[in-house]
């Protein structure tokens, strides 16, 4: 049976999203599909509120239309974190810059965990986001 391709099989994969990296890919892919920058950086919002939400399950996520808007919104008082957040968005969807595993320990990581760290106030800790921030099975 041919895989299926499009939107469809899209949806199926960011179903099973479970780590950082995987939603960065999975962004990348409707952004090509769509031709779009916007999926990509929606996608690496999506994953901020998630990690986010995993450190803290409190962590408000008011209705939203637009994920990116929303990080930007509440980042707006915290200039180092919302400047780590420009820069990842930047290079990881308007840049496209290559994403290896040593990118992603050495440069991605540690700006995605000031990013959240400085949202909730509180050092990121715990299995939960270990596993959420593992270069892991990145092809998602």
């Amino acid at each position: 049976m041919p895989e299926t391709a499009g939107p469809v099989a899209n949806a199926r994969s960011i179903a099973r999203l479970k780590t950082f990296v995987q939603y960065v890919r999975a962004g990348r892919r409707l952004s090509q599909d769509s031709g779009e920058t916007h999926a990509v950086v929606e996608k690496i919002a999506e994953a901020v509120i998630r990690l986010a939400r995993i450190a803290e399950p409190a962590f408000s996520t008011d209705e939203r239309r637009r994920n990116h808007r929303y990080v930007l919104d509440f980042l707006d008082s915290k200039d180092a974190a919302k400047t780590a957040y420009i820069n990842t968005v930047q290079a990881l969807a308007v840049d496209c810059a290559t994403l290896t595993e040593d990118a992603w320990i050495e440069n991605w990581r540690p700006a995605v965990t000031q990013v959240v760290q400085d949202s909730i106030g509180a050092t990121l800790g715990g299995e939960d986001i270990a596993d959420f921030l593992e270069w892991g099975d990145a092809a998602g």
